[in-house]
């Protein structure tokens, strides 16, 4: 029997979603987790990086699953986040400005930022760094690493944002050989995101981004906030830093007395329609 389910695409700095609303709709998660490869194929399906799930929480306002272009589920998505928010937004599924949204990596808290009464931007409490990649010394939130990649030796810092990411100072980051986010990824037993940084001053820095379960794409939220936590700890950054990305730029602010993270930046909504299957 053919099904029917409505989405609505957005992207944040090209790093682009199918968001689906799982309340309004009954979604099979099982099959749509199946289906996320043939929905996000660029050429023979909608194309996306990843599918954004809207679904009731207990515990928070909503509840956000994600699943990457092959299918896997990621902890967190900063850009998918800063969607959804507009999703919410747009579908006046809420009167505040400012929600709870449970996570796999925990619970974040979006604000909408809107300029002349309209919207404009979205605002993310990421949380703090955490100590949960199997490889960091207890009590740490930069681990750094020595990797060897085809004769080579590399330095990493391991950071998680609720989700892995490897992130590698460079001089350059256009001189990046293509071949090593894949190569970093598959070290790890369970994958890592990997950011390559090319400091352009204390303020600023120019990113290359490799997601784990997708690829190169053109923008990461939570890999911006692991660039300014190592560079922060590698006196490197400022706590409060701009992250370019191919695909825009992003605001990452590091708060030394709460700790927490705070992600700004914009969201795009670009069609809506249904998906057959």
């Amino acid at each position: 029997m053919t099904q029917h389910l409505n989405f609505s695409k957005y992207h944040g700095l090209g790093n682009d979603f199918i968001v689906i609303d799982g309340i309004s709709q009954r979604i099979d998660m099982d099959k749509l987790r199946t289906l996320t490869p043939q929905f996000c194929e660029r050429h023979r399906g909608v194309g996306a990086d990843g599918i954004v799930v809207l679904l009731e929480s207990e515990e928070c306002d909503f509840k956000m699953v994600i699943f990457n272009q092959d299918g896997s589920e990621p902890e967190m998505c900063g850009n998918g986040v800063r969607c959804l928010t507009q999703f919410i937004y747009d579908k006046n599924l809420i009167n505040s400005l400012v929600f709870s949204l449970e996570t796999k990596a925990g619970t974040m808290l979006p604000a909408i930022i809107k300029k002349d009464g309209l919207f404009s931007a979205v605002e993310v409490d990421m949380g703090e760094p955490q100590n949960d990649i199997t490889i960091m010394e207890k009590g740490t939130i930069c681990y750094d690493k020595k990797i060897t990649i085809d004769s080579k030796s590399y330095d990493i810092s391991c950071i998680s944002l609720g989700n892995p990411h490897a992130v590698m100072f460079v001089e350059n980051i256009d001189f990046v050989d293509a071949s090593l986010g894949a190569k970093i990824e598959s070290l790890f037993v369970n994958g890592i995101n990997v950011e390559f940084v090319e400091i352009i001053d204390e303020h600023r820095a120019k990113v290359k981004v490799w997601e784990r379960g997708v690829g190169y794409t053109l923008a990461c939220g939570t890999g911006a906030c692991a660039v300014v936590v190592a560079g922060v700890t590698k006196n490197k950054l400022k706590r409060k830093s701009v992250i370019e990305l191919p695909g825009g730029h992003l605001a990452i602010e590091w708060y030394k007395d709460t700790n927490k993270i705070l992600m700004t930046g914009p969201s795009v909504q670009v069609f809506e329609g249904h998906l057959i299957f």
